[in-house]
């Protein structure tokens, strides 16, 4: 990966070139198959709103274009803006391509249909199916391990025995990405 710095109306001295360096580097982090990054300085005239100068972060990644901006006062303030909205966008990036991947590999097989209770009615006429998936009893682990687990079958959520308080839990993907744990009081 090539990182070139340009700067329009700001002089890209040795301390803000390893500053925008290292907020490059921070994000690969988070996605490692990135092209060559450009980022560009521009000096804003007249300042808006009081900020003075502009960061733009662009790079082609995993065939998909790539852009942040960011403004503020100093330059050091508006690469920090702009490299937080390309981290974002990053973390973006690689979770939809994980979920492609994961939802092209996934297929759950059912195992049997349990009795709806109702016989009489044929499935289809506004009774949901429920389908029984079998899954193994695990022995107690901690959350952590039921994380890598839930990583590792491609779950959205796994309900476990903790092996730190001997009692169930329920480990879940949030919307914003993060894991959510239920116990009982």
């Amino acid at each position: 990966m090539e990182v070139r710095i340009r700067g329009r109306g700001v002089q890209v001295d040795e301390g803000i070139r390893a500053y925008a360096l290292g907020k490059v580097d921070h994000s690969t982090r988070f996605f490692d198959r990135l092209g060559d990054v450009d980022i560009t300085l521009f000096e804003v005239t007249p300042p808006e709103r009081g900020q003075r100068f502009r960061a733009e972060i662009a790079t082609r990644s995993a065939r998909h274009d790539l852009r942040a901006e960011g403004e503020g006062d100093t330059v050091e303030r508006a690469l920090d803006a702009a490299a937080d909205r390309f981290v974002h966008r990053l973390r973006r990036l690689s979770e939809r391509l994980t979920d492609r991947r994961r939802q092209r590999t996934r297929s759950p097989e059912p195992v049997d249909r349990l009795d709806s209770g109702s016989a009489n009615l044929p499935a289809g006429d506004g009774i949901p199916e429920i389908v029984r998936v079998r899954g193994n009893t695990e022995k107690p682990m901690t959350p952590e391990d039921a994380a890598l687990v839930m990583e590792q079958r491609g779950y959205s959520f796994l309900v476990f025995t903790n092996a730190e308080t001997g009692r169930f839990g329920v480990l879940y993907r949030r919307n914003d990405g993060r894991m959510g744990l239920i116990e009982p009081e």
